[in-house]
């Protein structure tokens, strides 16, 4: 969608905290890109700090604007947060902020401002202490009164929700040259090895499959507080299959995954999982490789053609070594088109039908 840009058009202010390489602001970063690159003023509030300052030529996307502040102590910096957005806000301008959080809602308290609040892995769904459910509660239900759109990044929450629209996340790798992609023989596993995901059902089931004498090659991408447990789970159950390759970095992820001959979306069927819109599943889905998943959450919307189903309550690891072997799963797919320009195109549509622009 094209809209006619005058001095009423709107603009975007994105809230972020603490790391902006983080996963957690990728969509911030590539919507405020394409944004800008249709001629929208788009801003960034930014934690001042050493990371940031270094890191920030290369995450900051072109022709946008960024305002640093000094968070600590945090009240302090909640206060340097409300002078920016006094700064920069006119009425036609739009805070955007991911998830109901504290930072936030003391940032934005009192505040005249448009507020548009994503929802991904509501915080409401987590399985977290009484007291912080009882304070994602709260702030779910304030942002929900406070948020003139609300945008839901998985269908199953905007299913749940009274008045949302459903803008999923888009493709977060740059495109990579390789050439003639040479397709492998291994299955691939990438994601974070901590709480409260759902690797265990990768291990444990080439656990369960090599007692009936099947070791299919497994790769495993990524770190995290789990790791070292799992590495000492394979050398003790001799999973000698199993290599663990770390983390990597995104072009030779990307490249990784698009050379296995299946990648591998364990979930467990819980609410918080319908919820998420993951960024796994974008890798995935971006390497244009069969994935052999769980049908559960946005598997379905996000993976397309490239999706071989099977039932929440499946053991995934028992099919993965026919799979290996099934020559159906090395014909080329179609790659579902999760682009950010086709995001904002959702994005300024619902604008332009709740009459916002």
């Amino acid at each position: 969608m094209t809209v006619d840009l005058d001095s009423q058009a709107p603009a975007f202010v994105f809230l972020t905290y603490s790391d902006v390489g983080s996963a957690a602001y990728n969509r911030a970063k590539y919507m405020g890109m394409e944004l800008a690159r249709r001629g929208f003023r788009v801003d960034y509030v930014v934690d001042r700090t050493s990371q940031n300052l270094a890191n920030i030529e290369s995450w900051q996307p072109n022709s946008t604007h960024t305002h640093f502040v000094t968070r600590r102590p945090h009240l302090l910096g909640a206060y340097r947060r409300r002078g920016v957005l006094r700064r920069v806000c006119s009425t036609n301008s739009f805070v955007v902020q991911l998830n109901p959080n504290l930072k936030a809602f003391v940032t934005l308290i009192g505040m005249r401002v448009k507020l548009i609040g994503e929802w991904d892995e509501p915080p409401i769904l987590r399985d977290d202490s009484r007291i912080e459910l009882l304070i994602a509660r709260f702030l779910h239900w304030w942002f929900l009164r406070k948020s003139t759109i609300k945008v839901s990044c998985s269908r199953y929450f905007q299913y749940t929700q009274k008045d949302f629209i459903y803008i999923p996340h888009g493709y977060y790798l740059s495109e990579v040259s390789v050439g003639n992609i040479e397709i492998g023989d291994y299955a691939a596993y990438m994601g974070n090895l901590q709480p409260p995901w759902d690797h265990d059902f990768v291990f444990n089931g080439a656990l369960e499959i090599r007692k009936k004498g099947l070791t299919p090659p497994i790769h495993i991408i990524g770190s995290g507080s789990e790791m070292a447990y799992w590495q000492k789970f394979c050398l003790d159950n001799n999973l000698t299959n199993v290599k663990f390759l770390g983390r990597l970095s995104d072009d030779e992820m990307l490249k990784h995954l698009m050379e296995a001959r299946l990648l591998l979306m364990p979930m467990r069927d819980t609410a918080l999982n319908r919820s998420r819109c993951s960024s796994k599943l974008l890798a995935y889905a971006q390497a244009g490789r069969p994935v052999l998943a769980h049908r559960v959450g946005e598997t379905t919307e996000i993976l397309g053609s490239l999706m071989i189903s099977i039932e929440p309550t499946a053991q995934i690891m028992g099919l993965v070594n026919d799979l290996l072997l099934d020559p159906s799963t090395n014909i080329k797919r179609e790659v579902p088109d999760h682009r950010y320009s086709k995001r904002v195109d959702e994005f300024l549509d619902a604008l332009v039908v709740l009459n916002q622009i």
